[in-house]
């Protein structure tokens, strides 16, 4: 139905020749095939007729309760314990859909963050930063004559996220998505519930009001609630292209919590993939320029991601 997947690999061609130093090998922690499909995970306890709504929108975490969140161990010192940032984190993993095409690029190396919600009793934000090695740009027959223009160039690193905030229905006994809020590039989108108690702007592959999906922008990242939406998108209106087929969860390990910023976990990170496992770390607390553990010098096209945490109120 969509046409230029050629052109598409042309294109390629000359993007790894500009950014000839930098391997971009597939992550297979954080990629899965284009024909598989992540299925829901399991829900804690795994016990057959255990969830006393199953109809209900969002999931049913037996025992993790506001007020079990509220206790416990808390090595980030933030008021949430760190099992419950743990299991709404892994649960609540959001699921990316992005091209299936060779030349796509989604290599990365995702952490995540949560807190209480400052401004919503009760209700949690959790922020998967995406960390992806590169930015390859807009294709040229995508971005026509603003190809040469910031908004449609590759760039080392790319800083998407996903925030999303989940609050917990006591008369269901499940935790339901509330809002989520979606970077694309310099800037971001929010979706937030209306009278069915979660946003019904966005796809859930699971579960109503459970993880939902982001469509990923074709080697540009952007985040959106629908390919529809990411076709009419970018920086410039038009410049951002989805194509599905490739689906993915965001790895949620609990290793791969930061912390909080009074009482970081990491700072300073370096890359897990040999490739580039000592070309120098990243930072994420730290107001620096993120570069995909490209070991070379980028700009504010690759975003920090301590401004980001920021502006999220982290």
């Amino acid at each position: 139905m969509k046409t230029g997947v050629v052109l598409r690999l042309l294109v390629l061609t000359s993007a790894i020749a500009v950014m000839a130093s930098c391997e971009t090998a597939r992550d297979p922690a954080s990629v899965v095939a284009p024909t598989a499909r992540i299925q829901p995970l399991c829900q804690l306890g795994c016990v057959p007729g255990g969830d006393p709504n199953p109809d209900a929108p969002g999931i049913y975490l037996e025992g993790v309760t506001p007020d079990y969140c509220s206790d416990g161990t808390d090595l980030d010192q933030d008021g949430l314990s760190d099992a419950c940032e743990k299991f709404l984190a892994q649960y609540f993993a959001p699921e990316l859909a992005y091209s299936p095409s060779p030349s796509e690029n989604v290599s990365k190396e995702p952490h995540w963050v949560a807190e209480w919600n400052a401004d919503w009793p009760g209700a949690v934000n959790v922020m998967y930063l995406l960390s992806y090695y590169l930015d390859l740009g807009s294709p040229a027959e995508i971005c026509g004559p603003f190809h040469d223009y910031d908004w449609c160039s590759g760039h080392y690193g790319d800083s998407e996220w996903i925030m999303l905030t989940v609050y917990y229905d006591f008369e269901t006994q499940h935790w339901v998505l509330g809002k989520a809020t979606y970077s694309q590039h310099k800037g971001w989108e929010e979706f937030i519930m209306g009278s069915a108690g979660y946003p019904t702007r966005l796809s859930y592959p699971g579960h109503s009001g459970g993880y939902p999906r982001a469509y990923v922008a074709f080697w540009k990242h952007a985040n959106y609630a629908t390919d529809a939406d990411c076709d009419r998108g970018g920086e410039v209106r038009g410049t951002d292209e989805c194509y599905q087929g490739g689906y993915a969860r965001v790895a949620a390990a609990a290793g791969l919590n930061l912390g909080s910023r009074l009482h970081p976990f990491a700072d300073a990170v370096y890359s897990t993939n040999p490739l580039y496992g000592d070309r120098g770390p990243e930072y994420y607390w730290t107001d620096r320029w993120f570069c995909g553990w490209q070991g070379v010098q980028c700009d504010h096209l690759s975003g920090s991601y301590a401004r980001h945490l920021g502006s999220m109120g982290f």
